[in-house]
């Protein structure tokens, strides 16, 4: 996903998180190079680069390339993904004896809302075990392929 799109997208979601959230302070804008987002499978230009005299990979999805200069390696990895300046983000504390802040971007908690309540947890018949408790799957209860699936969901979800 390109982060513009992810902006985008972002935007799109607020108006549906601030009709369920209670508190309208969680909602906020990314800085530049503070914020992160979990969203994965970003185009490769905006991996983060590094030199490196190592030919080992530190993460597998990591790729590595002979400089063109000769010295070392240059590293493309995608572990710390920062959401574009303006993207909508929400934000939580969470823990008891020592809260500390959650944050995602506004289209990834609404991908989570709209999941857990559109999947169901389902007994495999015919896995019992010795005691007789069956393994479970989760099965979808619709669709949902695409953002435009996505957003159809917490309609219907808020029409319920």
């Amino acid at each position: 996903m390109n982060l513009r799109i992810l902006k985008k997208l972002s935007k799109r979601a607020v108006p549906f998180i601030e009709k369920e959230r209670w508190k309208k302070d969680c909602l906020f804008k990314a800085e530049h190079g503070d914020n992160f987002t979990h969203t994965g499978g970003h185009d490769r230009k905006h991996w983060k680069r590094s030199r490196s005299k190592h030919d080992e990979l530190f993460y597998k999805q990591d790729i590595k390339t002979k400089a063109k200069d000769g010295n070392g390696f240059i590293e493309l990895t995608q572990s710390y993904m920062h959401p574009w300046k303006g993207t909508d983000m929400v934000g939580w504390t969470s823990g008891y004896e020592e809260p500390e802040w959650e944050e995602e971007t506004a289209w990834d908690y609404l991908k989570k809302t709209v999941f857990a309540e559109t999947v169901d947890f389902v007994a495999i018949p015919g896995t019992e075990d010795e005691c007789g408790c069956p393994e479970h799957k989760f099965v979808y209860t619709r669709k949902l392929n695409n953002p435009s699936d996505y957003f159809k969901a917490i309609k219907d979800l808020k029409k319920n």
